[in-house]
C-alpha cells in the first residue's frame, strides 16, 4: 500500500497513437517526465498543464508527455500524445492535496461523475480532485488497477473530455 502519492499516468487507446510535435518546442526549462499532462502557452510552446498545488484551469487544454525533459531549452523538440474519444488514464484520487480520507467507499462513487484535475502541491503529480467540479476535465469510468481500492491513494480510469484535450 502506498503511503505516498505515486505517479500513475497510464495511457490506455483502443485506436492509433497520435504523436505530436508543437512547432514552437518546449517552453524554457520545462521539466516533466513521460505521463504528465502537458498544454501549450500563449506562444504555443509545451508547458506544464498546472502550476503545483493548483487546478487545471478553465481554459487549459491538455495532452500527455511523450519524453521527459529536465529543464529544457526554449523550443526544443517534445512529444505530446493528443487525446481522444479512444483515451483512457489512469490517475490517483485526491481531495484537494489530500488522500480521500475512505478510499474504499468514496472512489466507487465517483464512476459516470465529471472532476476537475490537479497538480498535487508537494509532488508535481496530477490526480483527480474529488471535491472540485467547477471546471471538469475528466470523467470517471471506472476504479483503477494500480492499487487496492482502499488505499489512500485509489486510482481512477477516466475519460478526457472533448473540451479539456489539446488540439
Amino acid at each position: 500500500m502506498p503511503t505516498t502519492l505515486n505517479r500513475v499516468i497510464r495511457v490506455q487507446r483502443t485506436g492509433s497513437s497520435d504523436i505530436q510535435y508543437p512547432p514552437n518546442g518546449a517552453s524554457a526549462g520545462l521539466t516533466c517526465a513521460v505521463g504528465d499532462l502537458v498544454s501549450l502557452d500563449v506562444n504555443g510552446r509545451v508547458t506544464q498543464a498546472g502550476a503545483s498545488g493548483a487546478n487545471l484551469g478553465a481554459t487549459v487544454r491538455f495532452g500527455v508527455a511523450n519524453e521527459s525533459v529536465t529543464a529544457a531549452t526554449q523550443g526544443v523538440n517534445l512529444g505530446v500524445e493528443k487525446l481522444d474519444d479512444d483515451t483512457l488514464i489512469e490517475l490517483p484520487v485526491t481531495s484537494g492535496d489530500a488522500a480521500i480520507a475512505t478510499p474504499a467507499s468514496t472512489a466507487p462513487t465517483l464512476i459516470g461523475k465529471q472532476f476537475e484535475v490537479r497538480r498535487v502541491t508537494t509532488s508535481g503529480i496530477y490526480s483527480v480532485d474529488s471535491s472540485a467540479t467547477t471546471n471538469v476535465k475528466v470523467e470517471v469510468v471506472a476504479l483503477g488497477t494500480t492499487y487496492p481500492i482502499a488505499d489512500n491513494f485509489a486510482t481512477v480510469i477516466c475519460k478526457v473530455l472533448a473540451g479539456a484535450r489539446l488540439n
